[in-house]
């Protein structure tokens, strides 16, 4: 599951769920307990200037039963390398209770060091018609130094070279039907260094609409708390819209095509500013199953704002059942 593109422009960017984005395309299918796979992707962004940004990620999975892993490889247009681990463990204590853990950190020199700690419960009821979700997310990040003007004082400031924060979510989700599947998430990140609180509201909704049609469709509101503002930028209100559609014409054959909507508000009481930021992101993608032990898959998005920046992100991958 990726982030959309675009959220590389966004200042709540590291605090945005990940699943809820136009590369999220096949997240409606099972994906088999014991597999290795290898994906390549290509993310462009365009800025309003003329300040184009490009990446090239590899990406190497190996996801057991019990225990999974993550090795990614990005270059940049400097063709400057870094190189980030995660690994995973997720286990059935009994039939109703999953226990499951996330480490992830970059394991080579980086200006923006980063490492992230995970963990989840899952209970399940009603022969797991029912599923409740409690998780914790640690996030560590570093920085170059760097300084802002304060609205207030108008004295120049340095910025903290490392910022964490702790994010707390719930996530619900409800079969309903034999066609009719809802998620309903909500998360809280407390008042940070940096930062006010955060909070996160969103439902989804996946739906059958024949043996061979589905459908996704998505809300989430994402805002900022009113506590005191700590650095230049304002109070953020995002609002995201995801929709999806996704046809198997020939037996395990899927396409996917989706349309994502991210309008991004913010408010700064101290000099009465207010700027708005609206996202039009488009996606398509092919998934064909081989033989029943190998999957490959082609995604592509594409997304243009108010404010002139647009971007590409292409992927491609393999993946096969041990």
């Amino acid at each position: 599951m990726r982030k959309i593109a675009v959220l590389s422009f966004s200042y709540l960017s590291m605090l945005l769920p990940g699943n809820w984005g136009a590369f999220d395309l096949f997240s409606n299918f099972a994906r088999a307990q014991d597999t290795l796979g290898y994906e390549i992707g290509f993310n462009r962004v365009n800025g309003a200037e003329g300040a184009d940004v490009s990446e090239l990620i590899n990406n190497f999975t190996l996801k057991g039963e019990w225990l999974g892993g993550t090795l990614t490889v990005k270059q940049n247009q400097k063709h400057e390398r870094e190189l980030w681990g995660s690994t995973s463990f997720a286990y059935d204590f009994t039939s109703q209770f999953q226990a499951s853990l996330l480490a992830k950190k970059n394991l080579s020199k980086s200006d923006y060091p980063e490492e992230q700690l995970a963990n989840a419960a899952t209970f399940f009821f009603n022969h797991k018609t029912t599923n409740l979700t409690l998780g914790y997310k640690y996030l560590r990040q570093g920085r170059p130094a760097a300084t802002f003007l304060d609205k207030e004082s108008f004295a120049r400031m340095r910025r903290p070279t490392t910022v964490s924060n702790h994010t707390f979510n719930s996530e619900v989700e409800q079969v309903l039907s034999s066609r009719i599947k809802s998620n309903l998430r909500m998360a809280y990140t407390p008042e940070s260094i940096e930062r006010p609180a955060n909070y996160l509201i969103g439902n989804k909704w996946g739906m059958a609409l024949g043996d061979s049609l589905f459908t996704k469709l998505g809300y989430a509101l994402n805002f900022e708390g009113h506590q005191r503002l700590k650095n230049e930028r304002g109070y953020f209100r995002n609002h995201m819209l995801e929709s999806e559609v996704t046809i198997e014409p020939v037996y395990d054959l899927l396409l996917s095509v989706s349309y994502d909507l991210i309008v991004e508000n913010e408010r700064d009481p101290r000099d009465q500013g207010h700027t708005r930021v609206a996202v039009d992101q488009y996606g398509v993608g092919v998934r064909y199953l081989w033989n029943g032990f190998l999957a490959t898959s082609l995604q592509g998005a594409y997304f243009v704002t108010n404010t002139k920046e647009s971007g590409v992100n292409v992927w491609t991958g393999i993946e096969c059942t041990l």
